[in-house]
């Protein structure tokens, strides 16, 4: 049986993210989130991550984003980011997010330093899917979803 999901491009790292209905996945920089985003080359010499964080430099989340089960998606901005912008595939031009947005497949999402995304839906077989879902609820509330590379 197939079932309609959504799939988070992150063209940096070049890697899907599966999001189904009811999730909500943090998007940002280290472990405190379900898809880290880090890039290497952004960080100084001689500090790490989690000392930048730590010293209030570096926000640890991008944005959220959730399949809610009203079949909407939303699309929202961790106020303390250097902005998330989206182009909707009817728009020319990069708009700014501010608040909890509707977003539809085809968007591209900007956030912060040159990190990149893009939406689009995509059937995944349920049943292939199942046991790896029951096990990632198991271990945590907030749930790293299954990877593609494209």
């Amino acid at each position: 049986m197939s079932k309609k999901a959504y799939l988070l491009e992150d063209r940096i790292k070049r890697i899907g993210h599966y999001l189904l209905p009811g999730l909500t996945l943090t998007v940002g920089r280290n472990s405190r989130c379900d898809i880290s985003t880090l890039n290497p080359k952004t960080i100084e010499p001689g500090y790490t991550i989690e000392e930048k964080i730590a010293a209030g430099h570096v926000s640890g989340i991008h944005f959220y984003i959730s399949y809610e089960r009203d079949g909407n998606i939303y699309l929202w901005d961790n106020e303390s980011t250097n902005g998330l912008y989206i182009k909707q595939k009817e728009e020319i031009d990069l708009r700014r997010i501010f608040r909890r947005t509707v977003i539809h497949p085809g968007t591209s999402i900007f956030a912060s330093m040159g990190y990149e995304f893009f939406l689009r839906e995509k059937k995944i077989d349920i049943d292939a899917q199942k046991s790896a879902e029951e096990r990632a609820s198991a271990e945590s509330t907030r749930i790293l979803m299954y990877e593609e590379t494209f």
